[in-house]
């Protein structure tokens, strides 16, 4: 993984030298809507990544060095690299006793002493052979996720052998297609997919989490910017797969009570309730569920789901209640939150004040 880092100053070129491709890079960036990443003068899709950072797949030449460039803040701030597709020997003293890749990436394998211009080469992965000229390498995709060892041989036009091997971890899975939702302050347990267990997942520091295989306890402790949650092959390995995580809030009984609007001759009365929502997404219903005998809705059901269209331009729904003439309790109910019907939270009310939210 390379970093292009966005700091204050002037431009900056490195150059870097990766066995991998397509090579992921990252860097941070407090407005990514205005980041804009080259390979080579092709566009890259830029990725959000967890709290002010981005990440990128870049696919590398084989026959050059591949010039990539990021500029930040539409040009305000540029940073260079040319990156070279490094092809892996398995005869040479100096490569890798073992290598972690992602599902999908590419080594340019190769086996033969530098100075060979005859003889044969033979590569095994799996159930492949692969047969590069002496000085060539051939490009090889890990496609299946495990542990393969991949294994090189030179014969030298004498007879002579040599031989060298490589063992490679293949990293992969896939989060769901719709992001996650999370009511502030509340821990929820997600399934997050199908991983293989050595990826780690990171995120940034206001999201709590506890990982059990691919299940996933996350408690959202901000919900002013937008989060995202990484899976890498490592501590700082390169990302596999990211997806945003929806926070919001919802908030019951701000200021205490419920209204009475009208009082009938009978003795029953009409109660007001306002709920407040913050960044609620459209993927989230909300359950409102009357659990007193003899209070209802004004449609006299006792049950009633709402979702982020209900509510007005400040973020409010209002909804009425009747309560019954021999009624001695309030309205009581209850107000909850659901994803694809699975509960992810309960609206915060009088007794439960919305905990404070942490700096980002």
């Amino acid at each position: 993984m390379t970093s292009l880092e966005a700091e204050a100053g002037t431009a900056v070129e490195e150059s870097y030298a990766s066995y991998v491709s397509p090579l992921c890079i990252e860097g941070k960036a407090l407005y990514p809507s205005l980041l804009n990443v080259t390979a080579d003068d092709s566009d890259v899709q830029v990725n959000r990544g967890t709290a002010a950072r981005w990440y990128a797949d870049v696919t590398l030449s084989t026959d050059k060095a591949t010039p990539v460039k990021a500029s930040f803040q539409n040009g305000a701030r540029t940073v260079s690299a040319d990156i070279t597709w490094k092809k892996l020997n398995l005869l040479a003293e100096d490569r890798p006793e073992s290598l972690t890749v992602r599902s999908g990436d590419t080594l340019r394998l190769a086996a033969a002493p530098e100075d060979a211009e005859d003889g044969t080469v033979s590569i095994s992965v799996n159930d492949k052979t692969l047969t590069p000229s002496p000085g060539e390498a051939a490009a090889h995709t890990f496609d299946s996720t495990g542990t393969t060892t991949v294994t090189g041989t030179y014969i030298a036009a004498d007879g002579s052998r040599q031989s060298g091997s490589l063992e490679v971890s293949v990293l992969g899975g896939s989060f769901p297609e719709s992001s996650p939702a999370f009511q502030f302050g509340k821990m929820r347990r997600w399934d997050a997919g199908d991983w293989s267990d050595d990826v780690v997942f990171d995120t940034d520091h206001t999201v709590d989490m506890i990982r059990s295989n691919s299940k996933l306890f996350l408690n959202m402790k901000n919900i002013t910017r937008d989060h995202c949650l990484v899976a890498r092959t490592g501590e700082k390995g390169a990302i596999i797969d990211s997806i945003p995580l929806d926070g919001f809030s919802i908030q019951a009984l701000v200021d205490g009570y419920v209204w009475v609007q009208e009082r009938y001759d009978d003795g029953s009365e009409r109660w007001r309730q306002e709920i407040f929502e913050r960044k609620l997404p459209d993927s989230v219903d909300i359950r409102i569920n009357i659990f007193v005998s003899g209070v209802t809705f004004t449609d006299l059901t006792t049950r009633r789901w709402i979702d982020h269209s209900a509510f007005d331009k400040i973020g409010m729904y209002t909804f009425d209640m009747l309560r019954g003439p021999d009624v001695t309790t309030s309205t009581c109910h209850r107000i909850k939150c659901y994803q694809d019907g699975k509960f992810i939270g309960e609206s915060y009310y009088h007794q439960r004040h919305m905990p404070e939210e942490e700096h980002l």
